[in-house]
């Protein structure tokens, strides 16, 4: 299989219109009755888990060939390809800054603060009357709307 693997992937759609004309065709089949929506589901969820996998794998490799080109921006096996950053983050713990340090230690604080409240707050059961320290109002809090939504997960074996 391993000479094969890539041939596997060329039979997928791979433009825009293909994607679309092949993705209405499933949909149509499992809408229509004709395919079983759960088998559907595992095999994609297996070609998402391939296509990480994958990416993950070549990723070096992907951007050593994205290299070769000059432009930014070119055309390849029918797609438009875009050198870009794809991401920029920032370690300001190594900065020595005692302003930034003291808004960290702020932040995380306040962050276990609502946390603790929001665990109270899921607590109750019915709305309660309580008096606030900093006005002297009374006021009347309620248990949090819990809204949920209802999926399928996936475990490959």
């Amino acid at each position: 299989m391993s000479d094969q693997a890539l041939s596997y992937l060329t039979v997928l759609p791979s433009t825009g219109d293909e994607i679309k004309r092949f993705s209405t065709q499933i949909i149509n089949q499992v809408k229509s009755g004709e395919e079983n929506p759960l088998k559907l589901l595992v095999l994609l969820r297996a070609l998402e888990s391939t296509a990480e996998t994958i990416r993950e794998g070549i990723g070096q490799e992907i951007l050593n060939e994205v290299g070769k080109y000059s432009e930014k921006t070119f055309e390849a096996y029918g797609a438009r390809i875009e050198r870009a950053e794809v991401g920029t983050s920032y370690d300001y713990a190594n900065c020595g800054d005692p302003e930034w340090e003291q808004f960290s230690v702020a932040e995380k604080t306040a962050a276990a603060n609502r946390k603790d409240r929001e665990t109270f707050l899921r607590s109750l059961r019915e709305p309660m009357d309580v008096l606030q320290r900093e006005t002297g109002e009374l006021v009347t809090i309620r248990p949090p709307l819990k809204r949920s939504k209802s999926g399928v997960k996936v475990f490959l074996k």
